[in-house]
């Protein structure tokens, strides 16, 4: 019973350590997406030009 208290306030610290809610995942995301953009100029599945169009959107 002393305890019940405790509950909420784990959550709350958990609510705002969430890493999928952090400011960060926007940048990870571009990083991700400039791998992926990465490999598919490396495997010829765009040319440079749209490489170059994407990359620019991307950043």
């Amino acid at each position: 019973m002393m305890f019940l208290w405790l509950i909420p306030v784990v959550y709350i610290i958990y609510l705002l350590s969430d890493p999928h809610r952090s400011p960060r995942d926007h940048h990870r995301s571009s990083d991700d997406a400039l791998a992926i953009l990465n490999k598919r100029l490396a495997l010829g599945e765009i040319d440079e030009e749209e490489y170059e169009r994407k990359r620019s959107l991307l950043s």
